[in-house]
């Protein structure tokens, strides 16, 4: 038996670790619950972070494809134009054909037995320069009224076609043009129509 002067003061100990034991259980409940509570939260901003990073792999997947798909596409182009151009270059190496696909037709005019370029001639060269540059195959044919022998005017026609083709070389010096000397046309014409026959066509393909 514990002398009475000893009893209080024990109860009173008793009591105090109890009442601390009761605060540290809540104090741990609270703890545990506030865990509890951000495992949640923690998880679903996981998830979101997750499908962030499956959105961005899969738009670069995407991006990538589309690239590949452009390059594939302009490949499948540049092919495309260099067998247009093989068809066109044949047809008239071959047979004298110029073909369809070339967009513009230019006529440059000349004086009589004169293959100077003339100052309207040069205006009408100045004005297709972008069209020249922009060109990836030049086609020239020659041609000269029915006046003067045959000799002559062929002379005069590789000329004028020199001339013009000098000029379109200064503005794109990369080209390829193919040129025809056409001759004199056979059949006598009236003053006005022969100068439409003293001129040298220029077909740009581009």
């Amino acid at each position: 038996m514990l002398p009475r002067c000893l009893k209080k003061p024990l109860l009173v100990s008793v009591l105090a670790i109890i009442i601390l034991f009761i605060i540290a259980i809540i104090i741990c409940s609270k703890a545990n619950c506030n865990t509890c509570n951000n495992k949640p939260q923690e998880q679903a901003i996981k998830t979101i972070q997750t499908e962030i990073e499956i959105i961005e792999q899969k738009e670069a997947q995407e991006n990538m494809e589309s690239q590949m798909d452009s390059k594939v596409k302009a490949d499948v182009i540049e092919v495309q134009e260099a067998d247009k151009i093989v068809v066109i270059r044949e047809n008239f190496v071959n047979n004298g054909i110029v073909s369809e696909e070339f967009i513009t037709k230019n006529s440059i005019f000349f004086d009589k037995s004169s293959s100077k370029i003339t100052k309207k001639a040069k205006d009408k060269l100045d004005s297709i320069k972008n069209k020249i540059l922009d060109s990836k195959l030049i086609i020239i044919t020659g041609h000269a009224c029915d006046l003067g022998n045959a000799e002559y005017n062929n002379t005069l026609i590789q000329k004028r076609m020199n001339n013009v083709i000098n000029f379109i070389k200064k503005n794109n010096p990369n080209v390829e043009i193919l040129y025809s000397n056409n001759g004199q046309t056979k059949t006598i014409k009236a003053k006005q129509e022969r100068k439409q026959e003293r001129r040298v066509d220029i077909y740009l393909y581009q």
